[in-house]
């Protein structure tokens, strides 16, 4: 939450070197919207141009405070929601669980019911998008870290979703996946129809299921 511009221009000149250790350089500027109008116009050439292996997550609670410059040049995703009514039951959870499981089997018989019914509740479509997104990144963690990690609250049987989904699909073609459900994740903050997108993604994932098989 630092604002000054010289702590930016220092990440600006780390971005340009490739990482040592890891295979990807992560930076996180927490409460973004603090950084002065001088801190964020020499971070736009960075924006413009991102270095390969590195990624730049920014995070604020004020996104109204965030120039429109800086918003355009990044993928938005919505991580909380302080409607305490649009969390999800662990009832939903498991349905989420269960039928995402299924697509990824190829079962596609029921993707236009499961689309619609996600969007019954408006105030909880951003709810599922997270989960969703939650779910497929702990199964790219699972499959490169190679380990029987124990995940937080493990309810629902979560992890061993994690496990079968991990043997229904290779890695390239669960980080193709999951950039389709960041498009989808921007797509549906645009007012775009919100069933049309989940049933996009769940084709999607069976487009390449049949690949892998």
């Amino acid at each position: 939450s630092n604002n000054g511009v010289d702590n930016i221009r220092e990440i600006r000149e780390e971005v340009t070197y490739r990482p040592t250790e890891g295979k990807y350089k992560v930076y996180i500027i927490d409460e973004v919207h603090m950084l002065s109008i001088g801190a964020f116009n020499a971070f736009l050439k960075t924006l413009e141009e991102p270095v390969k292996d590195t990624i730049i997550i920014l995070s604020s609670s004020k996104k109204e405070m965030i120039l429109p410059t800086i918003l355009s040049r990044c993928i938005e995703i919505k991580v909380n929601d302080s409607n305490e009514n649009a969390t999800l039951s662990d009832e939903e959870k498991t349905y989420l669980l269960e039928n995402l499981l299924s697509i990824f089997k190829g079962n596609n018989l029921n993707n236009v019911n499961i689309s619609k019914k996600l969007v019954k509740d408006r105030n909880k479509v951003e709810n599922y998008v997270v989960f969703i997104m939650k779910f497929l990144s702990d199964v790219l963690i699972y499959k490169e870290s190679n380990l029987d990690i124990t995940f937080n609250k493990d309810k629902n049987n979560y992890k061993n979703y994690v496990k079968e989904v991990n043997k229904l699909v290779t890695k390239h073609k669960l980080k193709k996946i999951i950039d389709k459900m960041l498009n989808i994740n921007l797509m549906i903050n645009y007012n775009v129809n919100a069933s049309l997108a989940f049933l996009s993604l769940f084709m999607y994932i069976e487009e390449d299921i049949e690949c892998k098989k």
